[in-house]
C-alpha cells in the first residue's frame, strides 16, 4: 500500500491486520537508515496485529525501501513530518480507532517528537531512543575526535555553500558504532541501506533534540524502554525522555543494543509492548 507526506512523495508501506475486526491501529518506526523489512520488524508487526487485534502498519521513509524521495537522505525532521503522515494515514483508513506508536532506535527518537507534535496520537511505546542528536554523537567520540568532528562541519558548511554539495561519508563517520553495533551490521550484510551519507546529515541530527518536544506529552501513556547495555544509544536518554514526558521507563536488564532482535530478548520486548499497548489504550 502506499500513501503520501506533505511534499508529495510517496511512501510504500505493509499493512498487518489482525483476524477478526480491527480495535486500534499502530504505526512502527523503523530504526537508523532502516526499512520496513529490516531486522525482526515484519515478525514484530504480524504478532503485534494477531494479539492487539490491531491494524499495524510498516513504512519506509523518503529515500529508503521502496519510497520516493532522495536516496538514503537522513533528515529527522522530514521524518517526524513522515511519521504524522502515517498516522493520518490510519486515521483516515479506520476512523473510529485509537492510532499508538511504536518507534524502534533512531525512529524511537522520532516517534517521540512526532507524538509529542500530534495530540491525536493516543500512546507511545518507544525503544532505546536518543534524546539529543549532538549530545549523542558527542558521547561516541573521544574529546579530540569530537573536536575534529565539529571542525569538519564547519569547514564542510563553508564549502558546501559554494559547491553546491555536501562531501559524502561513510554512515559510520557519523553515528560510531561499538564492537556490539559494528558485528551486527557485519551479520545484517544487505538488509540495511548501507550507501554513503553526506556530513549535512550529520549537522540535521545534532540540531534534532526529541527531549524538548518530550513535555507535550504529559497525560498521554508513554513507555520508554532501553536495554541496560546498550552502548550506542545509552540508556540515560530514556529515562531523560521519560522524566520529561512524565511517562514510565523499563531497563532490560543484560541486553545490548542489537540483543534484542533475536531470542529470548525479542519475546520479554514483545510482552512488554503488547502490556503497554493493552493497558494504556483499552479497546
Amino acid at each position: 500500500m502506499t500513501f503520501y507526506q506533505d511534499d508529495g512523495l510517496r511512501l510504500e508501506g505493509d499493512l498487518f491486520l489482525p483476524g477478526g475486526p480491527v480495535r486500534g491501529a499502530l504505526a512502527v518506526v523503523p530504526g537508523f537508515r532502516g526499512t520496513r523489512r529490516s531486522a525482526s520488524a515484519p515478525a514484530l508487526a504480524e504478532r503485534l496485529a494477531a494479539d492487539l487485534g490491531w491494524a499495524v502498519l510498516l513504512f519506509d521513509f523518503s529515500g529508503f525501501g521502496g519510497s520516493e524521495g532522495i536516496r538514503g537522505r537522513f533528515d529527522p525532521e522530514t521524518q517526524v513530518v513522515e511519521i504524522r503522515a502515517a498516522v493520518a494515514y490510519l486515521r483516515v483508513t479506520w476512523p473510529d480507532t485509537p492510532v499508538s506508536l511504536y518507534g524502534n532506535s533512531f525512529g524511537a527518537a522520532m516517534a517521540t517528537s512526532a507524538a509529542a507534535r500530534e495530540p491525536a496520537i493516543a500512546a507511545l511505546f518507544a525503544l532505546c531512543a536518543f534524546s539529543d542528536g549532538a549530545r549523542l554523537m558527542a558521547d561516541q567520540r573521544q574529546h579530540w575526535q569530537h573536536v575534529e568532528f565539529q571542525e569538519a562541519l564547519v569547514r564542510d558548511r563553508l564549502e558546501r555553500v559554494v559547491a553546491g554539495r555536501s562531501r559524502t561519508v561513510e554512515p559510520d563517520w557519523i553515528m560510531v558504532r561499538d564492537p556490539e553495533a559494528a558485528a551486527y551490521i557485519k551479520a545484517m550484510g544487505g538488509a540495511a541501506d548501507r550507501s554513503q551519507m553526506d556530513v549535512a546529515a550529520a549537522e540535521r541530527l545534532a540540531a534534532f533534540r526529541p527531549l524538548t518536544d518530550a513535555p507535550r506529552l504529559l497525560g498521554r501513556p508513554t513507555l520508554f524502554v532501553h536495554c541496560e547495555l546498550d552502548h550506542f544509544i545509552p540508556a540515560w536518554h530514556s529515562k531523560a525522555l521519560a522524566a520529561a514526558a512524565g511517562g514510565r521507563v523499563l531497563i532490560l536488564r543484560g541486553y545490548g543494543h542489537y540483543a534484542i532482535y533475536d531470542g529470548e530478548p525479542r519475546e520479554v520486548l514483545f510482552r512488554n509492548a503488547v502490556e503497554f499497548y493493552r493497558l494504556a489504550v483499552p479497546t
